[in-house]
This record gives structure tokens, C-alpha cells and sequence, in this order.
């Protein structure tokens, strides 16, 4: 069932709610209104009857076609009737009063000498009156629903006509135009549903950007490397076939180092793909201890560079696993970045929420290195000779934002450059 349909039926479900509760409560009203007034036309009857001694036919004056009067004596004789009036003493009378239609009024008064005036009222006029009343709402609520109906599907159609606007809009957007935008203009909760849609067709097309560029960096930075590969490939066989034995090992040389370019760049871009994927193993991890891990295995690789560590105790939610690769991302970057022998500081502190600083000796970054260190295949001014692809930053990046941590780089005091992740606390920290 469309929301048109679901709209339309709740609007008539709600307005036949009210309907009958409103029949109801005027039919309840109007009913005992009626019945009040009968009951005390019953009482003043019996009091006017039980003056005095009054014959038949005086009983048969003051009562209505089909009402009923009897005067009885203290010992239940009845002394006077209406005309056809059933019973001659009180029980009869009482058989009489069971036996009355429903709907009827009965009123008692006693009379001077002890005995009763008993007042028999056959309503049929209130009988007519409520059941021309029921009819009568039956037929107004029927009539009501049915217009509720017709209002209803108007009024969901015309509320939904912006929906249908929107959704028109969205449709009308090619793959390739998602920097168009759907019409806002509303001050309510249809303008903040094309607001949204229009925040998340900002959102895909800074994806589709990313993308795009991705893409075209990544064939950029593996263009020359593979260019490398087919040319001195070719060349190694040439000189295999002539014997030139020293460009064959040159050529092979040539090839054995671009393959391990391309093999590292390749690694770099799967790790760059899995630490932005949504599949996070979110478990309490204690940070200072995956970054001793972290700087013990880069301290394996170059052991002649110092590498100082001060690490609190803190407690992270998030994957051990990539957390150890940050440690290393950073640590890496460092040591690459600084004059041999100078000293790389790594630090787990947990003041103001588990944080995590690696600090290092080098030239620093210049303004643009800053604004445009995060970007894919980027390299700074700082990086001639220094070997790596520019993905580092941008896996650490993506590490960070999986972990809901933030990473800025910043001056060191001293010279230097200090990246710094700050963590969000978690309930188990400390």
C-alpha cells in the first residue's frame, strides 16, 4: 500500500473515531434528555391523578393514547383506572408494569388516605424521536466518512505532490551531474528532506571526486614505474640475445627495483582500500602497547636510529590490528623525514582522552605540505630523495576516521614536525 493510500486511510479511520464517539455522546444525551423529561411528565401526572377521588373518565382526560393511570387503597385495591387499564389489585398491576413495552415511564406518588397514583407512560414519542435520531447520525457519519475519504486522498495527495517533486528531481540526475541540487525553499519537513538529500548528493559527488582522482593518481604513479618495466624488459632481452652481459645486469637491476616500486604501491593502495572499509572489529585495545609493538619493529629495521618512546596506559576502541599499522604509518613518516641520528619521540598519553603524538626533527612542513598532506600520492617539498609513494598519510588518515580519532599535524617545539591522533574516551579508558 503506497503512503497516499496510508495517509488517506488514517485520516478516515481518525475521523470515524470521532464520528461514532461523537454519535454516540449526542445519541446518550439527547436520550436521557428525553427519558428526564418523560419521567418527571410521569411524576407530575401521578401527583395531578392522585388528587382527590377522580373517576374513569377523568383518568382518561389526563392520560395520552396508550399511557396508563390506576389510584389504589392502602391495601392494594385498585379503586380506579384508565379505561382498559389491566389489574384490579396491586399485583396485577405490577404484572402489568413488567409486561410494559420497553422504553416506558413509570412514576409512583401516594395519595392522602395511603394508598398509590401509579403512572404507566407508553413514550411513544420518545421511541419515534430517538429512533429518527439514530437514522439520522447513522446517516450523517456515513455521509462524513465518505467526504473524510475524498478530503483525505486529496489532502495526502497534495502533501506528498512535493515528495513526488523531489523524487522526480533526484530521478532526473545523471551519474555523471552529481553537483546538481534538488529545489529546498520549504521552511519545513520536506525543505530538511531536500536539504538531506541535497548534503548527501554533496556527500557522492566529493566520493566521486575522490574517486576520480584516485584513480587517475594511482595510474600516474604506476604509469612510470610499469613504462620502466616494458622498456628494460625489452631491453634484457635484446642484450641477452647479443651478449651484453652488463646491460642485462643493469637492465635486471632497473627491473627488480621497479617491481618492488610497484609491489610496495600496490600494497600501499590495498592497505589505503581496507583501512577505509566499513568492516571495523571495535574491541577494547590499550594503545601504548600496540605502539611498543609498533616501535619495536621499526626499531628492528633500522636499529642505528634512536627511537624514544613514552607511553602511558590508555584504552582505545578499535582494531589492534590497524592501530598497530597507524603506529607504524606515523613512525615510518618520521624516520623518513628526519636527519639520520636525530631522534624520533613516540608518546601514549591518556589527560584529555587517550592520545597519541609522534614527533620528529626534521625541516617541518611548509603551509601547503599542511593543507595538502592527507591527499593521495601526495609528496611534500621535504621529500626529494626520499623514497615512498605519498600514501602514508592518506592510510592514516583513513585509519583515524574508521576509529572516530582525529590527526593533525602540527609544528614541534624545537623544529620538527608533530603528529598528533586524539582518540574519543572510551568507557573502559584507564
Amino acid at each position: 500500500m503506497s503512503v497516499r493510500l496510508r495517509l488517506a486511510a488514517w485520516f478516515m479511520l481518525v475521523m470515524a473515531v470521532l464520528v461514532v464517539a461523537t454519535s454516540a455522546i449526542t445519541y446518550a444525551i439527547v436520550r436521557n434528555d428525553l427519558h428526564g423529561e418523560a419521567h418527571r411528565s410521569a411524576k407530575r401526572l401521578a401527583r395531578t391523578a392522585a388528587r382527590g377521588e377522580p373517576d374513569e373518565l377523568r383518568l382518561d382526560g389526563l392520560a395520552a393514547p396508550g399511557d396508563r393511570i390506576w389510584l389504589t387503597r392502602p391495601n392494594g385495591v385498585v379503586v380506579n383506572s384508565t379505561t382498559g387499564a389491566p389489574g384490579h389489585t396491586i399485583a396485577g398491576v405490577r404484572r402489568a408494569l413488567r409486561r410494559a413495552p420497553s422504553g416506558s415511564t413509570i412514576a409512583r406518588v401516594t395519595r392522602q388516605d395511603g394508598g398509590q397514583a401509579i403512572v404507566l407512560l407508553a413514550n411513544h414519542g420518545v421511541a419515534s424521536t430517538l429512533d429518527t435520531l439514530l437514522r439520522t447520525l447513522i446517516a450523517v457519519g456515513i455521509g462524513i466518512l465518505v467526504a473524510a475519504g475524498v478530503m483525505g486522498a486529496f489532502l495526502a495527495r497534495r502533501a506528498l505532490r512535493p515528495v513526488d517533486r523531489m523524487r522526480q528531481q533526484v530521478d532526473d540526475i545523471p551519474g555523471d551531474a552529481l553537483d546538481r541540487r534538488i529545489t529546498e525553499g520549504r521552511p519545513d519537513e520536506l525543505g530538511r528532506l531536500a536539504r538531506a538529500f541535497n548534503r548527501l548528493l554533496e556527500r557522492a559527488e566529493h566520493a566521486a571526486e575522490q574517486q576520480q582522482r584516485f584513480v587517475a593518481d594511482a595510474s600516474h604513479e604506476l604509469k612510470t614505474p610499469l613504462t620502466a618495466l616494458q622498456g628494460h624488459a625489452r631491453i634484457l632481452a635484446r642484450s641477452v640475445d647479443r651478449e651484453e652481459w652488463a646491460q642485462a645486469r643493469e637492465s635486471a637491476t632497473v627491473i627488480g627495483h621497479e617491481t618492488r616500486r610497484v609491489a610496495a604501491t600496490v600494497a600501499e593502495l590495498l592497505s589505503l582500500a581496507e583501512a577505509g572499509s566499513p568492516a571495523l572489529r571495535a574491541v577494547p585495545v590499550r594503545l601504548d602497547v600496540v605502539a611498543a609493538e609498533a616501535c619495536e619493529e621499526m626499531r628492528a629495521l633500522d636499529p642505528d636510529r634512536p627511537l624514544e618512546e613514552s607511553l602511558a596506559p590508555a584504552t582505545v576502541s578499535g582494531d589492534e590490528r590497524r592501530l598497530g599499522e597507524l603506529v607504524r604509518v606515523l613512525v615510518d613518516n618520521a624516520l623518513k623525514y628526519s636527519p639520520p641520528g636525530s631522534p624520533v619521540t613516540v608518546s601514549v598519553s591518556d589527560v584529555a582522552g587517550p592520545t597519541l603524538t609522534v614527533m620528529d626533527r626534521g625541516r617541518g612542513l611548509t603551509h601547503q605540505d599542511r593543507e595538502r598532506a592527507f591527499d593521495r600520492f601526495y609528496r611534500g617539498s621535504a621529500s626529494g630523495g626520499v623514497s615512498g609513494s605519498g600514501l602514508g598519510l592518506a592510510i592514516a588518515q583513513a585509519i583515524c576516521e574508521r576509529h572516530r580519532a582525529v590527526l593533525t599535524l602540527e609544528p614541534a617545539t624545537g623544529g620538527g614536525t608533530l603528529a598528533a591522533v586524539r582518540f574519543p574516551p572510551t568507557a573502559s579508558a584507564g
